[in-house]
């Protein structure tokens, strides 16, 4: 084997050691180009991910938002109008009359508009006195009227023969 001269060995062993030095920085480069590829790929899933279930949420929605427009109407056409609502004072009146309650007293409260399409409402006050039957077939009536009332109150104080009672409430009205 001819010996080489020592200016040929280091010129070798240096472009051997440049090729690799070249190999590795490229296998870095590649490595992290690699992990920074795969980083936005997963970004990218887990958008998808999200953009699926955003959209499913939004068809349910929009399948709820039907179903509660339906009942949105159904409620409008039951409920009485602003007008038709300050009615209640005569009515509950006449009914605490059939029931031979005494000592009627009623009076309305503040007016709540109504949100986003729901119905406003009108808070109000009476009290009565009479026998505990027919305060409760009274207040059976008031539950079966015409009316959408929220009892948010009632006191009952015991007598002898009869009772005092007292409710506070609101009652729910469409608006134009």
């Amino acid at each position: 084997m001819p010996t080489m001269p020592k200016k040929k060995l280091y010129l070798n062993l240096g472009i051997s050691l440049g090729i690799v030095l070249a190999l590795f920085v490229l296998n870095s480069v590649l490595a992290r180009d690699a992990t920074d590829r795969l980083t936005t790929l997963t970004k990218l899933q887990s958008d998808e991910t999200f953009r699926q279930d955003a959209v499913q949420a939004l068809v349910t929605l929009q399948k709820d938002s039907v179903r509660a427009d339906r009942y949105r109407n159904a409620l409008q056409t039951i409920l009485p109008s602003q007008d038709d609502v300050l009615s209640i004072q005569k009515d509950f009146r006449n009914l605490a009359k059939s029931h031979t309650l005494t000592s009627f007293t009623f009076s309305f409260g503040a007016e709540q508009a109504g949100t986003a399409g729901g119905p406003s409402s009108l808070s109000f006050q009476f009290s009565a006195r009479g026998a505990f039957t027919d305060f409760i077939a009274f207040m059976k009536e008031v539950e079966s009227s015409s009316y959408l009332v929220a009892v948010d109150s009632l006191n009952l104080t015991f007598g002898q023969k009869d009772i005092n009672a007292s409710v506070r409430g609101k009652v729910f009205f469409n608006t134009p």
